[in-house]
């Protein structure tokens, strides 16, 4: 366990009493060893530096409100991800952000039975989705893959030329990630006039990929589709090369690959992908500002991965919310974080979180634009609007290329 944020350690419940203080406790799952470690140090990291900006600001808002935030390892398994969000609960967490792979059995397994909201940085499953009926306890800063896949469908589209006669191979781990997304894509480019082979699942745990990789690679497809994280395509990106026929410059996805191509990952296998990934626009004044917190934090990591900013919206979504609630009771705040993202309010974006609570103290509505631009939420708790970054790797770094935009009604908009 890792905790950071002032104050107070006492365990959950309303903190509202007579004094008119509300305390926050933060449970933040996140992946620190398994096939996704490259991401859980920098999105704890990003979340860790919400709290601490969100107390300065509540401070300086003359707010009575302070927030703790401790860490546990998602891991690789579903077990081990609800044994760490139950730990984390059961010692007073009353919000939880997190986590990658395992967020619905996280969310059916404690959030949901223990009345306490989730939000996730990065869980694109439309399974997701419908757990928010299930009492209004689950959001996410990332937009479902019934979104994400059509966005890849339509640059693909464009990439190719069109989509009529087009083959494009789709494979992916067989979880819950990677098998819904692999099918949502599939629909997507044959209602596009395209086809397909595959879906190619594997199971992520196998020590051998290279039957697997001969399928994928088979009738020469125009483009490989592939949902994976980064440990397990180190193997499968392996066995993808030793076929011959793999040229990495053909492979494109949604998923979330680290900003430069991991130790272990044969660099052939990554060099000239291409990934549509939700995430934040090039520039502007609240991106560089948290760029530049995040750079100068003591803290570790340095490097900013992928989807560290949607972690530190989740961060403060809470805090907001809770501050709202005047509350830290689970199903307080739950109510509250349609509230403070509710398009029409005032709005208050990265640097502006003093005047945010402000505003709350005064009783007055609030729109927190996220930096993820995740905000606001729908009836499932999932991103009604959002904008993606096309990126490649060049010489083993992850930079941005172009800029995609999508709304809800499936409108694309290329930047």
């Amino acid at each position: 366990m890792a905790a950071c944020g002032g104050g107070s350690e006492e365990s959950g419940g309303s903190s509202s009493g007579g004094s008119g203080s509300t305390s926050l406790k933060i449970g933040d799952v996140v992946a620190l060893t398994g096939p996704a470690a490259e991401f859980g140090p920098s999105w704890d990291k990003a979340a860790k530096i919400a709290v601490e900006e969100g107390n300065a600001a509540a401070k300086e808002a003359g707010l009575s409100f302070n927030a703790d935030i401790s860490a546990a390892d998602e891991g690789s398994s579903p077990q081990t991800a609800v044994a760490a969000t139950r730990k984390l609960v059961a010692e007073g967490s009353n919000c939880v952000l997190g986590g990658l792979a395992f967020s619905i059995p996280m969310a059916e397994g404690v959030t949901i039975p223990g009345e306490v909201p989730q939000i996730t940085p990065a869980t694109t499953s439309p399974l997701y989705s419908e757990l928010h009926a299930k009492g209004g306890f689950t959001f996410r800063t990332i937009p479902s893959d019934a979104f994400g896949d059509q966005m890849l469908a339509d640059y693909l589209v464009n990439v190719l030329g069109g989509a009529k006669g087009k083959l494009i191979s789709v494979a992916a781990r067989d979880d819950s990630y990677g098998a819904p997304a692999a099918e949502a894509f599939v629909e997507a480019w044959q209602e596009r006039g395209g086809e397909t082979q595959g879906p190619v699942l594997y199971n992520p745990n196998a020590t051998s990929y290279d039957a697997e990789a001969a399928k994928i690679v088979a009738n020469n497809p125009a483009a490989f589709v592939i949902f994976d994280e980064p440990g397990t395509y180190a193997k499968v990106g392996a066995a993808l090369l030793r076929t011959g026929s793999f040229d990495a410059s053909k492979l494109y996805s949604t998923s979330g690959f680290p900003s430069e191509i991991p130790p272990g990952t044969p660099p052939a296998a990554l060099e000239g992908a291409h990934f549509v990934n939700p995430g934040v626009p090039p520039g502007g004044k609240a991106l560089e500002g948290f760029e530049k917190a995040f750079a100068s934090s003591s803290l570790e990591p340095k490097k900013m991965q992928p989807y560290s900013q949607n972690n530190y919206d989740g961060a403060v979504i809470c805090m907001l919310a809770a501050a709202a609630a005047k509350s830290s009771e689970g199903s307080a705040i739950a109510k509250q974080i349609p509230e403070v993202t509710k398009k029409g309010a005032p709005e208050f974006t990265y640097g502006q979180l003093r005047q945010a609570f402000e505003a709350i103290k005064a009783g007055k509505p609030i729109f927190y634009n996220a930096l993820s631009g995740s905000t606001p939420f729908d009836e499932n708790g999932d991103p009604t609007s959002t904008i993606a970054a096309v990126t490649e790797y060049k010489n083993g770094k992850l930079v941005q290329v172009g800029q995609l935009e999508l709304t809800a009604g499936g409108k694309l908009i290329e930047k």
